[in-house]
């Protein structure tokens, strides 16, 4: 036993063969006991040492082989060997370790290895990894080649890796096994994927047809795999491959006519790439007459019903041609029941094809009877308003009431203003919070939930609090060093530096210095947001471990991250009451959150406090002041429309710049005005003297999150749950940090991450309509490169409109400006805008492209994807209802001056179109431009 030992313990994998080969089974039985010793020494030894590692991983080898030697039983055997803790990188079927392995192993009975192959296979962690071990025992044993599908991914795998393709796959005794569950699998292997082109040198599509020539595979057979493949669905990669398998054979006309109803279904639920190949067939079939009548008008119909545009119309032109071909043989019978199945078109979203449809009828109509007729004039009710009187005219029948063609619009419901839940009241349920919030990334209102009950718990008894976050937390790598051995390196930063901090784990000095540092009035002006949440969680960690808070401040009582001024002055009589000082950043940030010049009765009793905090909120109620961010609106909007009140400057000066120029003069602007105005009232301490700088883009590259990277996937919730009432002014603030980053190259993540939660905006406090910097975000968004963030700008104009806090007119012209300037590519506007409009907001949908349209009609050179563009514009026109109201409630001769300018809107609109219409062609933007000429003159009346 000494001698197998020492050859394990020197791996040495000859030597080891040689010993086990004479020994008996009950001596084999006796040196397991110390193999299985020597594995639990290997796994307790040192995984840093980079020499004992290596060393760890020779010793694994032999121990694999001397193992799977002395174990009896199949079932122990295939355990030993695929345990993880003595696999290679690429498990056992790599050299030097297989060759021993087989060795050892080929002693066996041939039914045990055969049982042990089939075991090996079934195991995922051994079924792909040991295909080359597995295939030496399947072809010692004699035995089938297992079907499990590692087996099946590793044999395509070792044949596509070794280029033994063309070769390999011929001399593979069970190969039709094998093929077939090839196509059973979920998810076809990359590597069979990788090497499907027609110009890899390996190309498996023709591997597999040259099966089906040489016969080692039945023809019939393989076509059945392809076809049930391509009729199950699945990635579209594995039905490409399917396909081009199929294409390979090259199917006759008598193979594909015995498979009618496998392509009718193709046609009718695959993916596009092979409905339209299934498409194809039907056709050769129908016009080779092979397909009967009936069958290729259900096909229609199942067609019809898909959303493609360009499988509809080469149905049409499919069915045009059997059509022209049934008249001139004057077979009424089936002319009768293939203009039938063109109804089918009539409510296709497509205009071109209900107009494509509407031709065939009239040049086939005559020839079918009555019922056809009334069947087509009721499929005709599902036509567009421009085609329904062309329908009615055709048909001679009159069609219903036409305002069965409009649809009233359904935008989402308005949300709901919630009240945020209050904080823990116990430790078991804080402890949950807080093990949720540190594992995840909590919204910004759950987290303050946690930070308040944290706060609360520890004024109340620390003691079980600190015990019962060290039992929770002892094990974490960031308890007991949060910064990666320089703590704190970021400041406090989240949860685990201040639970980390409020412990005791983290010397109080370091907390003092990160409190200083963290309330210093040196940052810029994008790290600011985040300085006021890092300065107040540095109060708490210092304010832990010196004198706990009774409460926080600035926990907000709404979801939005809105605080009410009656719960504030309750809180700071309470702070009073205990003579306890706020802190500074906390009760700058309860300012923040507070509706300013709200006024009313909290005003009062925040001045009569008595005390400077209880001074400056009245002063931030007051019916007088401003708001913190008091935009106007450009110069040129609408007659009638409301200006905000200007502020009251003390000076008596008011400001001479708006937001009415770019995103990054715009937020500067705006920064100027808050200068002025904290400098007037002084409200804001020295630690929110960013809110005094201009937008520098130059000092834009100082922002970084905790761990040192740009991470921006919190970014903008963070910033609306700090400023929750001034929705523009985060708007213009994301707005210039997304332009600085778009000058270095912004990549998915950081739209994602600035972009993707423009929602929380439109969702979160305002009244009255958004202004223009939350107006250009959304055209910002809908430009976007990645489709999530054009999801979210959908999703932001939609709630802006349920709430009417939605310009469209300015919407559109920004829309309008951009597309010109290229900023804006239309064809992702188009998508985002036929998104909107499938939900239900046709009305909002047209209402920003109609003003949108006049800047983009006339551009020279013309915009590309105007077409597109105009098509979505006619269908959510088409879909709306005339109305020219009186104007309920409006003033004297109000309803008249909007007429007016409507007309003239109208008008110019109207003018665009025309000329584009009048440039003839049949191209999408011509076509499009009458289509939407006709529905804008109908609206008009």
């Amino acid at each position: 036993m000494n001698e197998v030992m020492d050859a394990v313990r020197g791996h040495q994998l000859q030597e080891l063969v040689k010993r086990l080969a004479p020994l008996t089974p009950a001596e084999r039985k006796e040196l397991l006991h110390e193999l299985k010793s020597l594995r639990n020494e290997q796994r307790n030894s040192d995984w840093e040492d980079w020499e004992a590692w290596k060393k760890r991983g020779k010793i694994s080898m032999a121990l694999l082989v001397a193992g799977a030697a002395c174990h009896t039983g199949a079932a122990a055997a295939a355990a030993w060997i695929g345990a993880r803790d003595l696999r290679l990188p690429r498990g056992p079927a790599q050299m030097p370790v297989l060759p021993p392995l087989v060795q050892v192993l080929s002693e066996r009975d041939p039914a045990w290895l055969a049982d042990l192959a089939h075991r090996l296979a079934a195991r995922t962690s051994t079924g792909e990894e040991d295909y080359a071990l597995i295939r030496e025992l399947v072809d010692v044993a004699g035995c089938p080649v297992p079907t499990s599908d590692g087996y099946v991914r590793g044999w395509a795998r070792h044949l596509t890796e070794r280029r033994l393709l063309m070769r390999g796959i011929l001399q593979e005794p069970q190969v039709s096994t094998l093929v077939g569950r090839l196509f059973e699998l979920p998810e076809i292997p990359v590597d069979v994927l990788d090497f499907a082109e027609p110009d890899k040198p390996h190309h498996w599509p023709q591997a597999l047809a040259r099966l089906a020539e040489c016969g080692a595979m039945a023809r019939p057979e393989l076509v059945d795999h392809c076809v049930a493949r391509l009729l199950r669905g699945g990635r579209p990669q594995d039905l490409r491959f399917a396909l081009a398998v199929l294409k390979q054979l090259a199917l006759t006309p008598e193979e594909e006519a015995a498979r009618i109803p496998d392509w009718m279904g193709m046609a009718a639920d695959g993916v596009p790439q092979v409905a339209a190949h299934a498409q194809g067939v039907l056709g050769r079939l129908a016009l080779d007459g092979r397909l009967p009548d009936a069958t290729l008008a259900e096909a229609c119909e199942s067609v019809f019903f898909r959303p493609e545009k360009k499988l509809v119309r080469d149905q049409l032109i499919l069915l045009g041609k059997v059509l022209t071909a049934r008249a001139r043989a004057k077979d009424q019978d089936a002319v009768g029941t293939l203009l039938h199945s063109v109804g089918g078109a009539f409510g296709h979203a497509d205009a071109a094809a209900q107009e494509r449809a509407l031709k065939l009828v009239a040049r086939h109509l005559p020839a079918v009877d009555t019922a056809t007729r009334l069947a087509l004039a009721e499929s005709a009710l599902l036509l567009g308003t421009v085609h329904r009187r062309t329908a009615a005219e055709l048909l001679g029948t009159p069609l219903a009431d036409e305002s069965t063609a409009y649809e009233a619009e359904t935008l989402p419901a308005a949300p709901v203003r919630r009240r945020a839940q209050a904080p823990a009241s116990s430790v078991p349920e804080l402890i949950s919070e807080l093990v949720a919030a540190v594992a995840t990334q909590p919204t910004a209102v759950a987290f303050e939930r946690a930070l308040d009950g944290l706060v609360r718990l520890a004024y109340q008894d620390r003691q079980p609090l600190v015990t019962a976050v060290r039992e929770s937390f002892e094990d974490a790598w960031w308890f007991s060093n949060p910064g990666h051995g320089n703590p704190l390196p970021y400041g406090v930063t989240g949860l685990r530096e201040v639970l980390a901090a409020g412990v005791g784990t983290i010397a109080l000095e370091t907390v003092r210095k990160v409190h200083a540092q963290s309330t210093a009035s040196d940052v810029c002006p994008v790290n600011g947001m985040g300085a006021v949440l890092r300065g107040r969680l540095a109060e708490v960690a210092w304010r832990l471990r010196t004198d706990p808070l009774p409460l926080l401040l600035a926990t907000p009582t709404w979801e939005t991250g809105a605080l009410d001024a009656e719960v504030l002055v309750e809180r700071l009589r309470e702070y009073q009451r205990l003579g306890v000082r706020p802190e500074p950043v906390d009760f700058t940030q309860a300012l923040l959150r507070v509706a300013p010049a709200s006024g009313g009765p909290a005003a009062q009793e925040a001045a009569l406090l008595g005390t400077d905090e209880g001074d400056r909120l009245a002063t931030w109620l007051d019916d007088t002041w401003p708001e913190l961010v008091a935009l106007q609106r450009p110069e040129g909007d609408p007659d009638g429309a409301k200006k905000p009140r200007e502020p009251v400057w003390p000076d008596g000066q008011p400001p001479t710049s708006t937001l009415l120029e770019q995103t990054a003069r715009g937020a500067r602007a705006l920064a100027d005005r808050t200068r002025d105005l904290l400098k007037a009232r002084r409200l804001l301490p020295s630690h929110a003297r960013w809110l005094s700088r201009p937008v520098d883009t130059g000092h834009l590259h100082s922002y970084r999150c905790p761990d040192g990277q740009h991470d921006f996937t919190q970014l903008t919730p963070g910033w609306v749950a700090t400023l929750p009432h001034h929705r523009d002014a985060v708007a213009a603030w994301v707005l210039a940090l997304l332009d600085h980053l778009c000058t270095r190259g912004a990549g998915r993540w950081e739209w994602r991450g600035l972009m993707g939660s423009l929602p929380l905006l439109a969702e979160g406090e305002g009244e009255g309509v958004a202004g223009p910097p939350l107006h250009r975000a959304v055209v910002t968004a809908l430009g976007a490169p990645d489709q999530e963030v054009r999801l979210a700008a959908v999703d932001t104009l939609l709630t802006l409109a349920a709430r009417r806090q939605l310009d469209p007119e300015l919407l559109g012209r920004l829309v309008g400006e951009r597309v010109v300037s290229g900023e804006l590519k239309p064809n992702r506007l188009a998508d985002a805008a036929r998104t909107a409009a499938a939900t239900g907001a046709h009305e909002t949908t047209w209402a920003v492209l109609a003003a949108a349209l006049p800047a983009l009609l006339p551009a020279r050179p013309p915009v590309r994807a105007l077409g597109e563009l105009l098509e979505v514009a006619a269908d959510c026109a088409e879909r709306c209802a005339p109305s020219r109201g009186e104007g309920d409630g409006a003033e004297p001769g109000a309803a008249d001056r909007t007429a007016q300018k409507d007309a003239q809107k109208d008008g110019d609109l109207a003018t665009g179109l025309a000329d584009v219409a009048a440039q003839g062609g049949s191209s999408a933007r011509v076509t499009q431009a009458a289509r939407l000429l006709a529905a804008v003159r109908q609206l008009a009346g």
